[in-house]
């Protein structure tokens, strides 16, 4: 009898499988975050000042496979993460997810060393054309935050312009 238990739970595991597969990251979105490991971003006040930060961890998902049908959906992410700021401490983590459904979310945390994060996101968008799922420049704006209040990206650009509250000015990408 367990002979064929087992048999039969093969066999309903062997039907039921499928191979899914699941794209990469799409490559006209990584033009959000367009960095690499070890890249230095340079940012610049109206006093001089400079903010340099390195970039500690850039990924994007490669397309993948498995053998199983348990109907999971495939997502791609895609993003960066950069070293602590020694100046000024700040760190910067960012992501994008996309999801089988056509659902995008777009996320940048900018993490204090004496304060609590600053966190934006832009709310689930969906479009069947990935080249409109995100405006060509994001500008993410918050009312209550510990040190950042806002966030410029710019489409092949990445992160080009943020407010800091603790240092009263606006930081700016040096190209």
């Amino acid at each position: 009898m367990k002979k064929l238990l087992i048999i039969m739970i093969t066999m309903g595991v062997a039907i039921g499988c499928e191979e899914t597969h699941c794209p990469a990251f799409p490559v006209e979105l990584m033009g959000y975050y367009p960095y690499s490991t070890g890249d230095l971003l340079w940012f610049m006040n109206h006093n001089g000042d400079i903010l340099e930060f390195k970039v500690a961890n850039s990924s994007f998902t490669d397309s993948y496979s498995y053998a199983w049908n348990c109907k999971c959906a495939c997502g791609a992410d895609g993003g960066f993460e950069t070293e602590m700021e020694n100046t000024y401490s700040l760190k910067i983590q960012s992501t994008i997810n996309i999801y089988e459904n056509g659902e995008a979310t777009l996320h940048c945390t900018f993490n204090n060393a004496w304060q609590n994060s600053d966190f934006f996101e832009i709310p689930p968008q969906y479009s069947s054309s990935l080249n409109e799922i995100f405006d060509e420049v994001i500008i993410m704006e918050k009312e209550e935050y510990n040190r950042i209040g806002k966030v410029k990206i710019v489409k092949g650009k990445g992160i080009v312009e943020f407010w800091d509250k603790e240092q009263n000015c606006n930081w700016v990408k040096v190209e």
